[in-house]
């Protein structure tokens, strides 16, 4: 079945967002990216299960230090291919080897301000549910159509 699935490169994928999306290209259909600066308020929305956690404030940290990009692609089976593609954990190096997060994603680090979080280059849906969520909130806030 044809599907459309959701990505966000990270910001410690952001010196290398051209080469994570030719590697994204050769598996899905890209139809499109934008450049994306997030807010806290969005991110909120975005990790509404990690509000409130002890790594909320890191995670809101990272996702500021850069701009990130948010991209849309279509292919067979989409969500659950892109979940494998990107990798099951957040920890890229718990994550296959062939995988994007593993590749490209830094794990255990440090914020700016020293705080830890585990980087891991980008960001996908788990499930169809999550990436409707996902879809209606981009399209409530403006970000895609």
């Amino acid at each position: 079945m044809i599907e459309k699935a959701l990505f966000i490169i990270k910001p410690d994928g952001w010196n290398q967002r051209e080469q994570i999306k030719i590697d994204i290209s050769n598996h899905f259909e890209l139809l499109e990216t934008r450049l994306l600066q997030f807010c806290p308020d969005l991110l909120a929305k975005l990790y509404p299960s990690d509000v409130g956690q002890p790594h909320y404030s890191a995670l809101i940290e990272y996702m500021l230090e850069t701009q990130c990009e948010l991209g849309i692609i279509e292919g067979d089976s989409a969500v659950l291919r892109f979940y494998e593609l990107a990798g099951k954990f957040s920890n890229p190096k718990e994550c296959a080897k062939d995988t994007l997060r593993y590749t490209y994603g830094k794990g255990l680090d440090t914020t700016t301000n020293g705080l830890y979080i585990v980087k891991n280059a980008i960001h996908r849906a788990k499930s169809r549910k999550e990436l409707e969520y996902e879809l209606d909130l981009f399209k409530i806030e403006g970000i895609i159509q």
